[in-house]
Protein backbone atom coordinates (compact mmCIF):
# COMPACT_ATOMS: atom_id res chain seq x y z
CA UNK A 1 0.00 0.00 0.00
CA UNK A 2 1.58 3.41 -1.02
CA UNK A 3 1.98 5.81 1.93
CA UNK A 4 -0.25 9.22 1.82
CA UNK A 5 2.74 12.12 -0.12
CA UNK A 6 2.00 13.93 3.10
CA UNK A 7 3.97 11.25 4.78
CA UNK A 8 6.51 11.07 3.02
CA UNK A 9 6.75 14.96 3.26
CA UNK A 10 7.07 14.65 7.26
CA UNK A 11 8.86 11.85 6.84
CA UNK A 12 11.95 13.98 3.93
CA UNK A 13 11.59 16.67 6.50
CA UNK A 14 12.40 15.13 9.36
CA UNK A 15 15.31 13.39 8.06
CA UNK A 16 16.78 16.48 6.66
CA UNK A 17 16.44 17.87 10.45
CA UNK A 18 17.90 15.14 12.38
CA UNK A 19 21.28 15.20 9.27
CA UNK A 20 21.36 19.08 9.77
CA UNK A 21 21.44 18.33 13.37
CA UNK A 22 24.51 15.21 13.61
CA UNK A 23 26.14 17.48 11.17
CA UNK A 24 26.19 20.85 13.28
CA UNK A 25 26.81 18.57 16.09
CA UNK A 26 29.91 17.19 14.29
CA UNK A 27 31.18 21.12 13.43
CA UNK A 28 30.85 22.15 16.44
CA UNK A 29 32.51 19.07 18.11
CA UNK A 30 35.53 19.72 15.83
CA UNK A 31 35.72 23.38 16.59
CA UNK A 32 35.37 22.38 20.22
CA UNK A 33 38.21 19.62 20.25
CA UNK A 34 40.71 21.86 18.05
CA UNK A 35 40.58 24.81 20.59
CA UNK A 36 41.11 22.54 23.92
CA UNK A 37 37.47 22.52 25.60
CA UNK A 38 36.67 19.35 27.07
CA UNK A 39 33.34 19.00 26.45
CA UNK A 40 30.94 17.97 29.25
CA UNK A 41 27.38 18.48 26.83
CA UNK A 42 26.13 20.14 24.11
CA UNK A 43 22.59 21.10 24.08
CA UNK A 44 20.36 22.58 20.42
CA UNK A 45 18.74 25.49 21.59
CA UNK A 46 17.23 26.30 18.20
CA UNK A 47 17.58 25.52 14.51
CA UNK A 48 21.14 27.04 14.21
CA UNK A 49 21.72 27.60 18.08
CA UNK A 50 23.05 25.17 20.69
CA UNK A 51 24.37 25.96 24.42
CA UNK A 52 27.62 24.32 25.03
CA UNK A 53 29.21 22.87 28.67
CA UNK A 54 32.74 22.30 29.24
CA UNK A 55 34.32 20.23 31.90
CA UNK A 56 36.48 23.20 33.28
CA UNK A 57 34.46 24.45 35.98
CA UNK A 58 30.98 23.67 34.16
CA UNK A 59 31.53 26.61 31.77
CA UNK A 60 28.67 27.25 29.54
CA UNK A 61 29.10 29.07 25.88
CA UNK A 62 26.38 30.26 23.39
CA UNK A 63 27.07 29.29 20.15
CA UNK A 64 25.65 29.73 16.72
CA UNK A 65 26.03 28.24 13.26
CA UNK A 66 25.67 30.14 10.24
CA UNK A 67 26.44 28.58 6.25
CA UNK A 68 24.09 29.73 3.34
CA UNK A 69 25.01 33.26 2.65
CA UNK A 70 21.59 34.43 4.28
CA UNK A 71 22.86 32.99 7.38
CA UNK A 72 26.09 34.10 7.21
CA UNK A 73 24.93 37.83 6.77
CA UNK A 74 23.05 37.59 9.82
CA UNK A 75 25.90 36.06 12.20
CA UNK A 76 28.02 38.61 11.01
CA UNK A 77 25.09 41.94 11.58
CA UNK A 78 24.53 39.67 15.39
CA UNK A 79 28.58 39.90 16.19
CA UNK A 80 28.76 43.36 14.82
CA UNK A 81 26.22 44.54 17.26
CA UNK A 82 27.18 42.35 19.87
CA UNK A 83 30.56 44.22 20.58
CA UNK A 84 29.18 47.18 19.21
CA UNK A 85 26.27 47.46 22.32
CA UNK A 86 28.14 45.48 24.81
CA UNK A 87 26.37 46.87 27.79
CA UNK A 88 22.77 46.77 26.12
CA UNK A 89 23.83 42.95 24.90
CA UNK A 90 24.47 41.88 28.28
CA UNK A 91 28.43 42.79 28.26
CA UNK A 92 29.09 39.17 26.79
CA UNK A 93 32.50 38.46 25.34
CA UNK A 94 31.99 36.95 21.73
CA UNK A 95 33.88 36.02 18.79
CA UNK A 96 32.84 35.18 15.23
CA UNK A 97 35.07 31.68 13.67
CA UNK A 98 35.21 30.30 10.63
CA UNK A 99 35.22 26.88 10.17
CA UNK A 100 35.44 25.80 6.51
CA UNK A 101 31.81 26.35 4.58
CA UNK A 102 30.49 27.73 8.37
CA UNK A 103 30.69 30.60 10.22
CA UNK A 104 30.47 30.17 13.96
CA UNK A 105 29.58 32.70 16.66
CA UNK A 106 30.66 31.91 20.05
CA UNK A 107 29.90 33.83 23.21
CA UNK A 108 29.28 33.55 27.14
CA UNK A 109 25.96 31.86 27.66
CA UNK A 110 23.86 34.00 29.86
CA UNK A 111 21.69 32.12 32.28
CA UNK A 112 18.09 33.58 32.64
CA UNK A 113 14.85 33.23 32.23
CA UNK A 114 13.74 34.15 28.74
CA UNK A 115 10.07 36.43 28.61
CA UNK A 116 8.15 33.50 26.88
CA UNK A 117 8.34 31.07 30.00
CA UNK A 118 8.04 34.28 31.91
CA UNK A 119 5.11 35.51 30.26
CA UNK A 120 3.62 31.46 30.48
CA UNK A 121 4.01 31.98 34.03
CA UNK A 122 2.81 34.96 35.25
CA UNK A 123 -0.25 35.72 32.58
CA UNK A 124 -2.44 33.62 34.38
CA UNK A 125 -2.29 35.32 38.22
CA UNK A 126 -4.77 38.14 38.34
CA UNK A 127 -1.68 40.20 39.15
CA UNK A 128 -0.10 40.04 35.74
CA UNK A 129 0.29 43.57 35.13
CA UNK A 130 1.82 44.31 38.33
CA UNK A 131 4.14 41.82 38.19
CA UNK A 132 5.33 42.60 34.65
CA UNK A 133 5.13 46.54 34.93
CA UNK A 134 8.52 46.80 36.42
CA UNK A 135 10.23 44.81 33.23
CA UNK A 136 8.11 46.97 30.76
CA UNK A 137 9.89 49.82 32.31
CA UNK A 138 13.40 48.40 32.03
CA UNK A 139 13.06 47.48 28.40
CA UNK A 140 11.55 50.97 27.77
CA UNK A 141 14.81 52.13 29.22
CA UNK A 142 16.70 49.82 27.07
CA UNK A 143 15.11 50.44 23.74
CA UNK A 144 15.74 54.68 24.57
CA UNK A 145 19.22 53.26 25.48
CA UNK A 146 19.66 51.80 22.13
CA UNK A 147 18.30 54.46 20.10
CA UNK A 148 20.65 56.72 21.55
CA UNK A 149 23.45 54.87 19.75
CA UNK A 150 21.72 54.67 16.81
CA UNK A 151 20.72 51.00 16.78
CA UNK A 152 17.69 49.69 16.03
CA UNK A 153 16.88 46.51 17.24
CA UNK A 154 14.89 44.73 14.83
CA UNK A 155 13.11 42.01 16.37
CA UNK A 156 11.98 42.63 19.57
CA UNK A 157 9.42 40.12 20.82
CA UNK A 158 9.47 37.99 23.85
CA UNK A 159 12.04 35.20 22.67
CA UNK A 160 14.16 37.33 22.00
CA UNK A 161 14.42 38.82 25.81
CA UNK A 162 15.87 37.20 28.99
CA UNK A 163 16.22 38.22 32.46
CA UNK A 164 19.24 37.51 34.04
CA UNK A 165 19.90 38.22 37.59
CA UNK A 166 16.52 40.45 37.60
CA UNK A 167 17.92 42.77 34.82
CA UNK A 168 16.00 42.45 31.23
CA UNK A 169 19.04 41.55 28.56
CA UNK A 170 18.01 42.06 24.58
CA UNK A 171 19.20 39.25 22.79
CA UNK A 172 19.64 38.16 19.01
CA UNK A 173 21.21 41.24 17.40
CA UNK A 174 21.06 39.79 13.55
CA UNK A 175 18.38 42.02 12.53
CA UNK A 176 20.37 45.10 13.99
CA UNK A 177 20.70 48.09 11.80
CA UNK A 178 21.26 52.00 12.07
CA UNK A 179 18.75 53.98 12.35
CA UNK A 180 17.65 55.64 9.09
CA UNK A 181 19.82 52.87 7.14
CA UNK A 182 18.04 51.73 4.23
CA UNK A 183 16.16 48.74 4.44
CA UNK A 184 16.22 48.31 0.40
CA UNK A 185 20.13 48.72 0.43
CA UNK A 186 20.04 45.45 2.60
CA UNK A 187 20.53 41.56 0.44
CA UNK A 188 18.33 39.92 2.69
CA UNK A 189 15.74 41.30 5.72
CA UNK A 190 13.97 39.58 8.54
CA UNK A 191 10.81 39.94 10.79
CA UNK A 192 8.74 38.20 13.47
CA UNK A 193 5.53 38.55 11.80
CA UNK A 194 3.41 39.49 15.11
CA UNK A 195 5.59 41.89 16.15
CA UNK A 196 6.55 43.79 13.08
CA UNK A 197 5.28 46.72 10.83
CA UNK A 198 3.93 45.99 7.54
CA UNK A 199 6.75 48.20 5.94
CA UNK A 200 9.26 45.41 7.79
CA UNK A 201 7.86 42.52 5.81
CA UNK A 202 8.50 44.06 2.81
CA UNK A 203 12.29 45.19 3.76
CA UNK A 204 11.46 48.58 1.54
CA UNK A 205 11.74 50.98 4.59
CA UNK A 206 14.31 53.09 6.23
CA UNK A 207 14.85 51.73 9.62
CA UNK A 208 12.86 53.56 12.04
CA UNK A 209 12.87 53.88 15.75
CA UNK A 210 8.66 53.45 15.59
CA UNK A 211 9.52 49.49 14.22
CA UNK A 212 11.24 49.06 17.82
CA UNK A 213 8.72 51.02 19.50
CA UNK A 214 5.83 48.88 17.61
CA UNK A 215 7.22 45.58 19.38
CA UNK A 216 7.65 47.50 22.39
CA UNK A 217 3.57 48.00 22.30
CA UNK A 218 2.65 44.73 21.32
CA UNK A 219 4.70 43.01 23.93
CA UNK A 220 3.02 46.15 26.54
CA UNK A 221 -0.49 44.97 25.46
CA UNK A 222 0.53 41.55 26.28
CA UNK A 223 1.89 42.14 29.67
CA UNK A 224 -0.84 44.32 30.76
CA UNK A 225 -3.91 42.94 29.48
CA UNK A 226 -3.28 39.56 29.34
CA UNK A 227 -3.51 38.98 25.44
CA UNK A 228 -2.16 40.20 22.04
CA UNK A 229 -4.17 42.93 20.47
CA UNK A 230 -5.88 42.45 17.45
CA UNK A 231 -5.05 45.19 14.46
CA UNK A 232 -6.93 45.45 11.06
CA UNK A 233 -4.44 46.78 8.82
CA UNK A 234 -7.26 47.30 6.30
CA UNK A 235 -7.77 50.54 8.07
CA UNK A 236 -6.27 53.35 6.89
CA UNK A 237 -4.71 54.49 10.21
CA UNK A 238 -4.68 51.14 11.93
CA UNK A 239 -3.24 51.57 15.26
CA UNK A 240 -5.27 54.70 16.77
CA UNK A 241 -6.60 53.87 20.25
CA UNK A 242 -5.34 50.20 19.84
CA UNK A 243 -3.09 50.53 22.87
CA UNK A 244 -4.62 53.40 24.85
CA UNK A 245 -5.78 50.88 27.84
CA UNK A 246 -2.57 49.41 27.55
CA UNK A 247 -0.64 52.41 28.32
CA UNK A 248 -3.12 53.94 30.78
CA UNK A 249 -3.14 50.77 32.72
CA UNK A 250 0.96 50.64 32.79
CA UNK A 251 1.03 54.57 33.87
CA UNK A 252 -1.01 53.82 36.50
CA UNK A 253 1.44 51.09 37.85
CA UNK A 254 4.72 52.77 37.84
CA UNK A 255 5.42 55.54 39.81
CA UNK A 256 8.68 58.40 39.50
CA UNK A 257 8.87 57.37 36.20
CA UNK A 258 7.09 60.88 34.51
CA UNK A 259 9.84 61.22 31.73
CA UNK A 260 9.70 57.27 30.86
CA UNK A 261 5.49 57.92 30.55
CA UNK A 262 5.79 61.32 28.62
CA UNK A 263 8.59 59.47 25.96
CA UNK A 264 6.29 56.58 25.64
CA UNK A 265 2.93 59.05 24.98
CA UNK A 266 4.60 60.48 22.07
CA UNK A 267 6.04 57.29 20.19
CA UNK A 268 2.29 56.08 20.73
CA UNK A 269 1.21 59.27 19.14
CA UNK A 270 3.56 58.80 15.66
CA UNK A 271 2.38 55.14 15.69
CA UNK A 272 -1.19 56.42 15.85
CA UNK A 273 -0.66 58.89 13.44
CA UNK A 274 0.97 55.89 11.13
CA UNK A 275 -0.63 54.79 7.79
CA UNK A 276 0.02 52.15 5.95
CA UNK A 277 1.37 51.78 2.52
CA UNK A 278 -1.09 51.77 -0.09
CA UNK A 279 -3.73 53.83 2.09
CA UNK A 280 -4.60 57.87 1.89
Amino acid sequence: MQKPRFLNTIFQVYVCQVSCEILQRQVLLKYAQGNGFRVDSLHKLGRTSWRMSTKEGGRKYFLKLAKSNKEQFFLQNEYYWLTNQPAISGNRQVRLELLGDWKLLVGDYLLGENFSDILRRILPKSNHAQQMAPLMGQLEVIVNNCHASHCLHGDLKPNNLLLVAAKVVPIDFANARYIDSDDSLRPYYSYSQSYSLPCQRVGLDRAEISQDWFSFFMLLAIAMQGEPVVIDWRQSTPLAGVFDTSLERFNGLITGAEDSLQRLRSQLDVLCQLRVVGTR
